[in-house]
């Protein structure tokens, strides 16, 4: 029984190191003025995969969604901005969707008297032309102790889908904006 059970539980972890995540988060914070802050939330995907918008009519694939964990002190500010994206037929849905590929930012504006820590959380799905994962929560933290500061984000960075690179490395690293 030892055995087996030695066994089960190498095939378990064995099996679990083989998931598959075509998508990897990111998150920044820009301050844009006093008490004024942006949680920026970037998500690269795999070639051939898609994200989709938070923005999606019913029946069909689940829309993303932010949850922000705020404290006493801290309040939104509108809703979180996404990028342009692309919109077209997705046919495992069989339907016209709003979709992100390689790169998608959005961005969340908030006000804090307390540079605090953010915890929040991402729900999303992620597909390619035949298949789509199981929608996923992934957990994020914002830390604006360590906001860069900055103008806020223009509409048309969101719209081009992505932050240069130079951009997003001088946002999340601003003491080395020579290393771009």
């Amino acid at each position: 029984q030892f055995f087996t059970f030695l066994s089960f539980l190498f095939l378990t972890l064995q099996s679990q190191g083989q998931i598959y995540e075509p998508i990897e988060w990111d998150t920044s914070v820009q301050k844009t003025g006093e008490n004024k802050y942006e949680l920026i939330t970037t998500a690269t995907l795999d070639s051939g995969w898609h994200l989709y918008s938070q923005f999606l009519e019913a029946g069909g694939p689940e829309a993303t969604e932010f949850v922000y964990n705020l404290g006493e002190k801290d309040r939104l500010s509108g809703k979180t901005q996404e990028g342009k994206g692309h919109e077209g037929f997705d046919p495992v849905f069989e339907m016209n969707v709003k979709y992100f590929e390689n790169t998608a930012v959005f961005v969340q504006e908030i006000m804090s008297d307390n540079p605090n820590i953010i915890q929040g959380s991402v729900y999303y799905m992620v597909c390619d032309d035949k298949n789509c994962l199981p929608p996923t929560t992934y957990d994020l933290s914002f830390d604006l102790s360590n906001a860069s500061a900055g103008e806020s984000l223009k509409r048309e960075d969101l719209e081009q889908e992505t932050i240069s690179t130079e951009k997003k490395t001088e946002i999340q690293n601003p003491e080395n904006k020579e290393e771009t």
